[in-house]
């Protein structure tokens, strides 16, 4: 069966019947939206199948993916943190020192922003000095292991004051 619409013309003109077809307003968004599911199942399936995700980075791999060895580009190199503050930290306290410090060296992406813990690091907070330098020259725990002059005394100790105004 067939609608009749009317449109009035722009002017005061006479209506103008135009005849549509019933369902032909929905022909449009369906083809959308199953270009859509088609388009959403076949990523899922891509990556469902890909030998990098997850679920596929199990001890029997498929047998069918074959996986490239990693290779050593050089000898190891040892981490001396994220770099220094941009901004000059000489008439800083202690504490503003030490958390610009704490964030620069790459302490809170693991450990969190005050020492607390975080995903991967441990609680730090209230830990006196010696222990940090022997944990990070060491690399205990899964921590990069620190160059020996990558955390001098000064730095060190801004840190420690910066984790002990946290724990307050």
């Amino acid at each position: 069966m067939k609608g009749i619409e009317i449109v009035r013309r722009p002017g005061g003109h006479e209506p103008q019947r135009r005849e549509s077809r019933p369902g032909a307003s929905r022909l449009v968004p369906g083809v959308y939206a199953l270009l859509v599911v088609g388009l959403g199942g076949l990523l899922l399936t891509i990556g469902a199948r890909s030998p990098y995700t997850h679920g596929n980075l199990m001890p029997n791999p498929d047998r069918a993916y074959s996986r490239t060895a990693q290779i050593l580009v050089g000898p190891p190199e040892l981490y001396e943190g994220a770099g220094r503050p941009s901004v000059p930290l000489t008439n800083a306290d202690g504490v503003m020192r030490g958390a610009a410090y704490f964030v620069t060296k790459g302490c809170a992406g693991c450990h969190g922003l005050w020492g607390r813990g975080g995903v991967v690091g441990p609680e730090i907070q209230g830990a006196d000095a010696a222990w940090i330098r022997e944990n990070a020259e060491e690399g205990r725990g899964g921590m990069p292991v620190f160059a020996r002059d990558a955390l001098p005394d000064d730095v060190l100790e801004a840190i420690v004051a910066y984790l002990r105004a946290g724990a307050k």
